[in-house]
């Protein structure tokens, strides 16, 4: 997610522009993680104003400043929000909907400052949207043609969605725009052809949707372009050749440096498209399973100059979540074929199962982290770690280990488990 408010006014610009130890203050500011706004807006009233009101964000797009965060939901209990940069997980608060919203299939999008969650509630659809300015939940206007099973993407503050299906099921050819500056939707031209269950991204200032299906029986294999400026579509016949079944997951896509790769769900192969031949060419393989379940239950993800993929795991002792990274611009092959970046930094996700032992609450932790080989037989592997103790303080953990030049790092937060949560809240 990328910081996209829109600048507020040349008074921001006054403010740090003024001589002072306050101003100086300020412009170090600018470059705090989004992560720690918390701890510094208890620094003075002024540095609380500045978050609060927002005019912070808009002085960092103004500056040209971005941040790109992970947020996922892996239960009922609520989205999580991590920031790659302080390798920090962060709980949000939940989600102030009924229960039939709660317990519903979802889609999500994160465009600007903004989360937005798509749902149904008892009689119609709903779109709930997170601020990370304002750290509150709150009802979104919906589309003017609700739907689900869409393709979005999103570029700065706006997005659009395409596609999808309505509450009575019929396929839709429409597509929509949302700015997220005004909150507001609006209809685009209809696309060639009516989809759902497809995928949409945006590469060179357009946007795109490719895959899906037109019928209960009819897979697409061509992809559409929508340019914002002639508020045209164009149809790329072939664009993505993999069939669609009606039991497969939306195509797994992702674009780092306007650069489109995808996953294939049978082969658990990474490929990169090119733009010039309209083909697709193999990288290498997955580190985690997308073959298992058609491609369901697996995130493959953008964030920054970097690809990720999160996926499940299931063992003897309960399921966890992996999250591994990859940066196409750095990296390598090996013989296996897998591809790996050669300044890998570590991403993890730590889940906790709770039980009781006599009258002390026990938390059995589950680290995931990547193992990487700086020699030529590097290789993608996820590393779990078991920490097993009764927690009563907040602790800091750090697993550094140097064994035959590989590297094994992890490092999470753990805290007393209250409801059942044992995350930091923002």
């Amino acid at each position: 997610m990328v910081d996209g408010e829109r600048f507020p006014g040349s008074s921001l610009l006054i403010l740090c522009s003024r001589s002072g130890d306050s101003s100086v203050g300020i412009r170090n500011f600018l470059g705090e993680s989004r992560s720690d706004h918390s701890s510094l807006s208890c620094i003075n009233k002024r540095f609380h104003k500045l978050i609060k009101t927002g005019y912070l964000y808009g002085l960092r797009k103004h500056l040209g400043i971005t941040e790109h965060w992970v947020y996922l939901v892996c239960d009922p209990r609520g989205w999580e929000a991590f920031d790659p940069t302080r390798q920090k997980w962060m709980a949000l608060p939940k989600i102030p909907c009924d229960e039939c919203f709660n317990h519903a299939d979802k889609e999500s999008l994160a465009v600007g400052n903004e989360l937005l969650v798509f749902g149904r509630e008892l009689f119609d659809f709903a779109i709930w949207k997170y601020s990370s300015v304002s750290r509150v939940w709150s009802k979104c206007d919906g589309m003017n043609r609700p739907r689900c099973l869409f393709g979005s993407g999103s570029f700065g503050s706006l997005a659009v969605v395409a596609g999808g299906s309505d509450k009575n099921g019929k396929i839709l050819q429409s597509a929509e725009l949302y700015d997220s500056s005004t909150g507001k939707w609006e209809m685009l031209p209809n696309m060639h052809s009516p989809r759902r269950l497809c995928s949409g991204f945006f590469m060179d200032g357009k946007f795109y949707v490719i895959g899906g299906m037109s019928a209960p029986t009819v897979s697409l294999t061509c992809g559409e372009e929508y340019d914002l400026e002639t508020r045209k579509w164009r149809k790329i016949e072939g664009m993505y050749p993999n069939v669609n079944k009606a039991a497969q997951a939306p195509p797994l896509v992702a674009v780092v440096n306007n650069q489109l790769y995808a996953v294939e769900y049978l082969t658990n192969m990474v490929k990169r498209y090119d733009k010039e031949k309209n083909a697709w060419h193999v990288l290498g393989r997955l580190p985690v399973r997308a073959d298992s379940s058609n491609g369901w239950g697996l995130a493959f993800k953008a964030c920054g100059e970097q690809l990720l993929v999160v996926g499940g795991q299931r063992g003897p002792e309960g399921e966890g979540i992996v999250l591994n990274s990859w940066h196409p611009e750095s990296g390598v092959t090996n013989a296996q074929g897998h591809t790996f970046s050669s300044s890998s930094c570590v991403f993890l996700l730590a889940t906790t199962f709770p039980s009781r032992i006599g009258m002390r609450l026990a938390v059995l932790y589950y680290a995931y982290c990547i193992l990487y080989s700086s020699g030529a037989d590097a290789v993608w592997i996820p590393i779990r770690l078991h920490v097993y103790q009764r927690v009563l303080l907040p602790l800091d953990h750090m697993y550094h280990a140097i064994s035959n030049h590989r590297v094994y790092a992890c490092m999470f937060n753990s805290y007393i488990l209250r409801d059942r949560d044992c995350a930091t809240h923002i």
